[in-house]
């Protein structure tokens, strides 16, 4: 009996596989932890992935909109670059070639290559050579005392060149620009009675930059027959005015269509 009572016992007591030592509300809230605990565990990694994610989606969206930016201020500095060149239309002028065609060659390629936009002849051409090099040019030409005004201006004509005899009155960003050759006086007092701003004019072979009254008066000077051989820049816009010489040693043949008085 003692034998069975003692075997009961060890069999009562004997824990099975799935008993728990600590009863059966232990097993309960152990479950509960460790299932609270996956959880946990689960929302903290879905939390750091979501903060990741919209951390990602800040930065790319600052990504975008600093490249829009960008591509917006492009955008206006080439607006503001294509305003600039419209409003710095720069003129190269020249005076007296006398049918040096060499000199004026290198004369007008200065002046284009510093940015020249026109080319503004003051008169006394020479010939059809020089008309030659201002073909394809945006240019104004007037005539002087030793040219046949009337066959170069046929032939300026046909070049597509800008003829204006014995002297006019050009705006360019409202600067009133006279423009003549010189040799005659009523049309040169005529243009100064006109209150242009600025009065271009050659014939004297000498640069000039003085004022009568408000407008002022400037000369190229010459490619022939000068102490020295030069080109003008003229910007309209700011009035800056610059002289320019041409090399020395370009040396041409004059061919003028007629004589007269430099």
């Amino acid at each position: 009996m003692v034998g069975s009572i003692s075997h009961a016992s060890r069999v009562q007591h004997r824990q099975t596989p799935h008993e728990n030592p600590y009863g059966a509300d232990s097993v309960s809230e152990a479950k509960v932890l460790v299932f609270c605990g996956k959880r946990l565990t689960s929302f903290g990694r879905a939390s750091r992935l979501l903060e990741f994610a919209r951390a990602r989606f800040a930065l790319k969206s600052r990504l975008r909109i600093v490249n829009h930016l960008r591509s917006s201020e492009s955008r206006l500095l080439n607006v503001e670059t294509q305003l600039l060149d419209l409003m710095h239309d720069l003129l190269g002028i020249i005076s007296d070639t006398h049918g040096q065609t060499r000199r004026a060659r290198r004369a007008i390629e200065l002046l284009v290559g510093r940015g020249a936009t026109r080319i503004i002849h003051l008169g006394d051409v020479g010939n059809e050579s020089i008309l030659d090099l201002l073909a394809g040019i945006e240019s104004t030409v007037v005539f002087g005392n030793c040219d046949d005004e009337h066959s170069l201006a046929r032939y300026a004509q046909h070049l597509g060149i800008h003829v204006i005899h014995p002297g006019a009155i050009i705006e360019i960003k409202e600067c009133r620009i006279g423009i003549t050759h010189g040799h005659i006086d009523h049309v040169v007092k005529d243009l100064l009675g006109a209150t242009v701003d600025v009065l271009l004019h050659g014939h004297t072979h000498e640069i000039r930059d003085d004022r009568v009254g408000a407008t002022r008066i400037l000369n190229p000077g010459a490619l022939h027959r000068a102490s020295r051989y030069t080109a003008m820049l003229l910007d309209p816009c700011t009035g800056h005015a610059e002289w320019i010489d041409v090399d020395a040693d370009v040396v041409g043949v004059a061919r003028t269509a007629r004589t007269g008085s430099d």
